[in-house]
């Protein structure tokens, strides 16, 4: 669990290990600007995808090919509405 508290940082770094959510994800926010300060995911396996606003700079979610998630190195070279 990690959270933000106005005034001051906090972000969780994950790197790595195995994460299994509840309900729809693994990252609950109130909104996407909570996740940009709360979350830089650089690595691990998650039962849910992850948002990308939840990822380190230069990686994008990405689906495993055994049904689970991650994220991987790469950037959105375009985007069509809120498709990237």
């Amino acid at each position: 669990m990690t959270g933000k508290v106005d005034g001051y940082d906090s972000v969780t770094c994950i790197k790595g290990g195995t994460f299994n959510g509840n309900d729809n994800n693994v990252f609950h926010h109130l909104s996407p600007a909570q996740a940009d300060d709360s979350f830089e995911v650089s690595g691990g396996t998650f039962n849910k995808s992850i948002p990308d606003c939840c990822c380190s700079d230069g990686f994008i979610p990405t689906k495993n090919a055994d049904g689970t998630y991650g994220v991987k190195e790469g950037i959105y070279i375009a985007q069509v509405g809120s498709k990237k």
